[in-house]
């Protein structure tokens, strides 16, 4: 199938942008696609091997961009619970600590976060 016969470009968003032509890329980080990058002509086009080979290191670097991106989004919620538990030993004040900082960092309209915390006792 090409990209064409798929319905993102054959259904309502591809025919309001008249498209004619286009080529796309996975976005993968390691072994996981998080996305695609798309280029959309409203003209016929033929993508040239030299185009697409641009295009794929482009579509790469755009994957390495968003991965680090979220990487370092993981890293400051790290950085932000380490900063706000410090050294507190009560479990209880330690959890409200994480459960705040969480929280503020996924707070949007519909996200609820709400964790769920299992502890075991070694045995």
């Amino acid at each position: 199938e090409t990209l064409l016969e798929q319905e993102l470009i054959k259904g309502s968003f591809g025919k309001r942008q008249k498209i004619v032509s286009a080529v796309a890329f996975p976005l993968w980080v390691e072994k996981e696609c998080i996305g695609a990058l798309s280029f959309n002509y409203r003209q016929p086009h033929k993508f040239s091997p030299g185009e697409r080979h641009a295009l794929t290191i482009f579509a790469a670097t755009a994957a390495a961009s968003i991965h680090d991106a979220q990487l370092l989004e993981r890293l400051n919620v790290v950085s932000a619970i380490v900063e706000a538990v410090g050294t507190k030993l009560d479990l209880d004040e330690v959890l409200q600590k994480v459960l705040a900082v969480l929280q503020q960092h996924f707070s949007e309209p519909d996200v609820l976060v709400q964790p769920y915390v299992m502890l075991y006792d070694a045995i």
